[in-house]
């Protein structure tokens, strides 16, 4: 969709307004120039001028953040919320949405990149390098942690070790005496 010209997109979503099954959408993206706000900023906005309902949108936009694991992982919560139960209770539904810092992606250097050490993590060292599912919720038998990208994003950097492997990914394992 990102790829396609601002008119093919607008016609598409302009041409679905009249349907009476259209899905509950979630938006979530970080920074404008290094998380592809900039791409999803103008669609979720034409697809609330172009009619789409406005209470089967929302969006979450964290100015700060980078295309970066700690960052999803701290929306991940909300993004089962609003698939779950199509409503985010955070979020107020179908408001267009503006970024403040809209420096383009082009201009981005490391100089005026976020840092990505661990200076807000707030888990104990311990557990760094492990992902934590509240199964709570969703009460599923097992599940699984997959990723994907390219080689250098699809392995440990320290260990070499390949996380995910074939789909399903790898079985994620229960603390015991919790849902997660």
């Amino acid at each position: 969709m990102w790829a396609a010209e601002e008119e093919t997109w607008k016609a598409y979503f302009g041409s679905k307004k009249n349907s009476s099954e259209l899905p509950f959408l979630y938006f979530y993206s970080g920074n404008y120039g290094r998380d592809g706000g900039c791409f999803v900023e103008p669609v979720y906005n034409a697809m609330i001028d172009g009619g789409y309902p406005k209470d089967k949108l929302v969006f979450n936009k964290n100015e700060k953040g980078e295309h970066f694991v700690p960052y999803w992982r701290n929306v991940y919560p909300e993004f089962l919320e609003a698939m779950f139960t199509h409503k985010v209770s955070a979020l107020e539904c179908g408001v267009k949405v503006t970024y403040e810092d809209r420096t383009p992606p082009d201009d981005i250097t490391p100089e005026t990149s976020v840092d990505t050490s661990r200076e807000n993590d707030t888990r104990p060292e311990s557990i760094t390098n492990y992902i934590f599912y509240d199964n709570s919720e969703t009460k599923w038998d097992k599940v699984y942690a997959y990723w994907w990208g390219d080689e250098d994003i699809v392995k440990n950097k320290i260990t070499g070790e390949e996380y995910g492997g074939p789909w399903p990914g790898e079985l994620m394992e229960q603390i015991e005496g919790t849902e997660q």
